[in-house]
């Protein structure tokens, strides 16, 4: 593509612009379908920000990655929406996010690995089939 503006994905639209990328090749693959609300936009958004800043040269804290992606995902293209997905996909592991004022702060959750062990293996997440977006919910 010659402009940026013949991006179709916003994501990557604006992402690219705040990043000043004009030159990348980017492949996507997923293996689940679109709105499961499993969060799997903002975490492409933590991952896509986190491999144009390494372009860059760039280092970015896990709270700078979740902060940007929030700004990237709500205010640049007005999504509605929560902030816990990108918060989550930045910081990874088991934490304990809590939310005042408009901030953060997260604090991983100490576990024994026993206890660890027996929620993996008795966990378990099923698809519906039903998909929506998680926007329209938030809007009501």
């Amino acid at each position: 593509m010659n402009d940026i503006e013949d991006i179709e994905h916003p994501l990557i639209r604006e992402a690219m612009r705040f990043h000043d990328i004009h030159e990348i090749r980017l492949t996507y693959e997923g293996d689940l379908p679109a709105r499961t609300g499993l969060g799997t936009s903002s975490t492409f958004a933590v991952g896509m920000i986190n491999a144009f800043c390494a372009l860059k040269g760039k280092y970015m804290s896990k709270r700078m990655l979740a902060e940007e992606a929030i700004k990237l995902e709500r205010e640049i293209l007005k999504e509605h929406g929560g902030w816990q997905d990108q918060i989550a996909a930045a910081y990874g592991g088991f934490n304990r996010i809590d939310f005042k004022d408009n901030q953060f702060s997260v604090r991983p959750i100490v576990i024994n690995p026993d206890r660890k062990k027996q929620l993996e293996e008795n966990l378990m997440l099923f698809y519906t089939g039903i998909q929506r977006f998680s926007s329209d919910i938030q809007k009501n």
